[in-house]
């Protein structure tokens, strides 16, 4: 099993729980051949 730890653009620990989810279900959709989807998160540019 590979372990990677995910951090912000400034190497810092994610510590929102929505960030979090949106880094998740894009990794898993990516790791599981599905395309990745856009976020609906309710501001631009956020993901």
């Amino acid at each position: 099993m590979d372990v990677f730890y995910v951090t912000d653009l400034t190497g810092e620990k994610i510590e929102s729980a929505g960030r979090e989810a949106t880094i998740r279900r894009r990794l898993m959709d990516v790791l599981g051949g599905a395309p990745a989807r856009p976020e609906r998160t309710g501001r631009r540019g956020a993901a």
